[in-house]
């Protein structure tokens, strides 16, 4: 809809690719509804977890260890991916929203899940207090860097190291999320609405910011621009949950309701 109204909509061939999440899987993803690069990464996830997961399977049997080998393989992958395709001046749109080269981060999640299920006890360490502010700062460190760089427009490490270190380090603060507390109802009932409706809101965000953009936002004084960005973010809530309750949700209740 915002790129009809910027007349701005792909042809039918250019469409083509979305239809096989093959926008971004290796190159710079194109302008029309941008956001869906992140897309593009799940579902890879999706296809490539199963298929390196059994692949291992051959060589180290089932189970646990070829769920572990088949995360190591994504992360190598995407390490290697991102080091073939990491140029300096792309470093947004290569580095980071390529799918191939993002395959490491998603890895990094599932050696997490590794940890949990099957050395509890080292997974608990990363709950301890100490280890939380130490992983915290590395976070908030590396996070900084990233956009001291990008305003600098100077880098001291690679891009493949900058994207291989931030899942690495945020991907250890999950432990400790884990075991938050949240006690107060009113917060915890925005973290889980939140949640819920994440990916609703993830995919209609821009589109609702594009719109109020559209509208003149950016032109009015100040106070108003305030006002319309609070009124921007609220509306990306209520299409999330709405988004949420007339799509998402019907179409999970058609999973099967085992696990095999």
């Amino acid at each position: 809809m915002v790129a009809l109204f910027e007349n701005a909509a792909p042809s039918p061939v250019e469409l083509i690719p979305y239809m096989f999440f093959l926008q971004n899987l290796a190159w710079e993803p194109p302008g029309f509804f941008e956001l869906s690069w992140s897309l593009t990464i799940e579902e890879w996830f999706y296809l490539l977890l199963p298929s390196a997961v059994l692949l291992a399977s051959f060589t180290v049997g089932r189970g646990v260890r070829a769920f572990l080998v088949g995360s190591l393989i994504l992360i190598l992958i995407g390490i290697v991916s991102r080091s073939l395709l990491a140029n300096s001046d792309l470093i947004d749109s290569i580095a980071r929203k390529a799918a191939l080269a993002r395959m490491d981060s998603l890895g990094f999640g599932c050696l997490i899940a590794y940890m949990r299920e099957v050395y509890p006890g080292v997974f608990k360490i990363f709950q301890a207090k100490v280890v939380v502010v130490l992983v915290v700062a590395g976070a908030v460190s590396i996070s900084g860097y990233v956009f001291w760089s990008m305003a600098a427009k100077t880098a001291i490490l690679s891009p493949v190291m900058v994207f291989l270190l931030l899942p690495m380090i945020f991907s250890l603060l999950i432990p400790s999320v884990m075991k938050m507390d949240l006690r107060i109802g009113i917060i915890r009932g925005l973290v889980t609405r939140t949640s819920v409706w994440s990916y609703s809101l993830y995919l209609c965000h821009i589109p609702v910011f594009k719109i109020f953009h559209l509208l003149g936002s950016e032109s009015l004084q100040d106070g108003y621009k305030v006002f319309m960005k609070v009124a921007a973010i609220a509306c990306s809530f209520v299409v999330a949950a709405i988004t949420y309750t007339v799509v998402e949700k019907p179409i999970m209740a058609l999973r099967p309701k085992e696990s095999f």
